[in-house]
């Protein structure tokens, strides 16, 4: 299980996701997750992206 929120500030993109899975690809999230919210087993990850034009 996952939440995940992004921002466009027009030149940047902001992501931040919280997620209960160690895996990013659907056979390590699906059915072998084993993180449990309540023990404070969540990961969070952050992404940023800029937009360049040539």
């Amino acid at each position: 299980m996952g939440i995940g929120v992004e921002f466009d500030t027009g030149g940047h993109v902001f992501q931040v996701n919280l997620t209960n899975s160690t895996g990013i690809i659907e056979p390590d999230y699906i059915g072998n997750t084993t993180g449990d919210w309540s023990d404070g087993e969540f990961r969070l990850g952050f992404t940023i992206s800029r937009l360049f034009n040539l």
